[in-house]
């Protein structure tokens, strides 16, 4: 009988610390916070690259003598509906780089290939996302003839995932002791505002209590953890004949043939495994806004994309949602307690515009993005006028310049070669 290979990963708890490694874990925390619509995350974020280097420093040093502590807050988000939040978590740009760098650690390992590599898994796999799930869908359809589908959601997925089951299985390959307790600790946060979310959410309380069950959400490790933990249910539901399980985190489909192919995998397999898990799917039959099934050539939506045999294209919602985000912009722009500058305001309406199309650039829709155009230059024409006469309202041409967002050579740095003398 062959002894199963363990890493030596002694030397990965090392890896964590090394300089050029945070510095690439900063770069990605970067990357994420600068995307942030809130205020203070961006203040947050000018006043930490202010210090950049003393910082990742303090961060290299703490990991070095294991003194490192995570520190998080609950940020409940709501959701969709009214009145229902979802229980994230925010954390401190020490703990973001942290969490990063482990991430980077754990994907760099071999032993970590058979989670990463599963071909019909695309959420949170490193240079995989919405347009390679679609792509394997639309390819499914075309040359397989697989007609018929079924879509999901795996029931709030990320408050269920068993945080032991998973560490269980990196411990099997990991044997470093220091490694899997930062590991543990990145996950089994202590939510510092408790008290204050106990008040205000208090059916959110035993979400923001990782201590066996659920993982952060907002943390770069949750996806990870999701993937380890259905890692066994995609292979399962990929060993079926005339069929195809393809999963974008806690979002399901399954293509297939025939609906009752489709049908009989998704009740006899894939919800008992779930089930196993602590999990649950929706059914189209007692939640059709969460699950739908059918034929593939009426088109479907799946990962905000409406999915047919001749087209792809954004699905309504998603139109809906990003004509009202740059409505609203543009209403709360005009408000006249808002004093955003033109130049902020337009930045931001311009890079929504840009992110949502740059999600989207795979679709074949010509005349959806032609339309949402002609609604946003109408949208924006209308703005300008109205902002100009925001602007003529104001009384000082000081006013003016700073609303327009044109900056004031006051607020330069000026530290003179020939300083005034001082009076005696």
């Amino acid at each position: 009988m062959k002894q199963k290979k363990y890493s030596n990963f002694k030397k990965y708890y090392n890896k964590l610390y090394d300089p050029k490694g945070l510095l690439s874990a900063w770069v990605c925390v970067q990357r994420n916070a600068k995307q942030s619509e809130s205020k203070t995350t961006l203040q947050k974020l000018k006043e930490y690259e202010k210090n950049l280097n003393k910082n990742l420093e303090n961060i290299r040093q703490k990991l070095k003598s294991k003194t490192f502590v995570f520190k998080a807050l609950g940020a409940p988000v709501e959701k969709k509906q009214k009145n229902k939040y979802r229980p994230v978590v925010s954390l401190d740009f020490d703990s973001r780089i942290v969490q990063r760098r482990i991430l980077d650690v754990l994907q760099s390992n071999t032993n970590m290939k058979p989670f990463m590599e599963i071909k019909t898994s695309f959420g949170g796999i490193k240079n995989r996302g919405v347009k390679d799930a679609v792509s394997v869908i639309h390819k499914n359809i075309k040359e397989n003839d697989f007609n018929f589908y079924l879509t999901t959601d795996i029931e709030s997925f990320f408050t269920k995932i068993k945080i032991d089951s998973v560490i269980k299985e990196i411990s099997s390959f990991c044997k470093d002791k220091d490694f899997i307790d930062i590991l543990e600790k990145s996950l089994k946060l202590e939510i510092e505002n408790l008290s204050k979310i106990q008040k205000k959410h208090p059916e959110l309380v035993e979400y923001y209590n990782y201590t066996s069950e659920g993982v952060p959400q907002g943390s770069c490790l949750s996806p990870l953890f999701g993937n380890i933990y259905l890692n066994k249910f995609d292979k399962k539901l990929n060993s079926f004949k005339d069929i195809i399980c393809l999963r974008y985190l806690d979002d399901v489909i399954i293509l297939g043939k025939s609906p009752e192919k489709v049908n009989r995998v998704f009740h006899k397999h894939a919800l008992p495994m779930l089930k196993k898990l602590g999990l649950n799917a929706y059914t189209p039959t007692t939640n059709p806004e969460k699950s739908s099934a059918g034929t593939t050539q009426k088109g479907f939506n799946y990962l905000g994309v409406n999915i047919s045999n001749t087209a792809i294209r954004p699905d309504s919602k998603s139109l809906k949602k990003i004509k009202q985000s740059i409505h609203q912009l543009c209403l709360d722009s005009l408000n006249p307690n808002n004093n955003k500058n033109l130049f902020n305001i337009l930045n931001l309406i311009s890079g929504k515009i840009k992110g949502w199309g740059n999600h989207y650039f795979f679709c074949n829709s010509e005349r959806e993005f032609k339309n949402l155009d002609e609604y946003i230059d109408k949208q924006m024409a209308d703005f300008i006028k109205k902002y100009l006469t925001k602007i003529k309202s104001l009384k000082s041409d000081k006013e003016i310049r700073k609303l327009l967002g044109i900056h004031e050579l006051a607020n330069c740095k000026h530290i003179p070669i020939i300083q005034k003398k001082k009076k005696n």
